[in-house]
């Protein structure tokens, strides 16, 4: 029998899937921290404060002066590797060119939330010369917030 013991995480685990190159699907574990972000742009305008009533301009307490007439919104994740051998080099690769990713929101891996990769340069490192590999990796949720919801 074989046992795997892994130790208590500090970090919750972020499950990333995606295509490799053979068509098929992989998936790596990210156990180091990871952070969540989230972005908006907007443009605002400013209306015409206030209604003619008779002869004088009347206007409400709590009408504004700058409105939101078009807001959009985008999300993403960055992660991090644990210490993993150099053997992982290709692996990460496919990761980085692949055209469908997956952000996996529960265990059972049966919530996928699609996500594109922002890193678009990565250094490989080699044993010989750093002895402990560590990656970074920033994605972008493929739905905006408002199509979340």
């Amino acid at each position: 029998m074989r046992f795997d013991f892994a130790c208590l995480q500090k970090y919750p685990n972020v499950r990333i899937k995606w295509k490799n190159r053979y068509g098929q699907f992989d998936y790596f574990n990210f156990y180091v921290v990871s952070k969540k972000n989230f972005k908006t742009e907007k443009r605002t305008y400013q209306p015409q404060i206030g209604t003619w009533t008779g002869a004088t301009l009347s206007y409400n307490n709590y009408d504004s002066q700058n409105l939101n007439y078009l807001v959009d919104s985008g999300q993403g994740i960055s992660v991090n590797t644990f210490w993993i051998p150099e053997d992982y080099n290709d692996i990460l690769k496919q990761l980085m060119v692949s055209d469908e990713i997956y952000y996996v929101t529960t265990e059972s891996s049966d919530t996928l939330t699609p996500i594109t990769i922002d890193t678009d340069s990565v250094t490989f490192k080699t044993k010989a010369v750093d002895k402990l590999i560590q990656y970074s990796f920033e994605f972008r949720y493929g739905q905006g917030y408002k199509l979340i919801i």
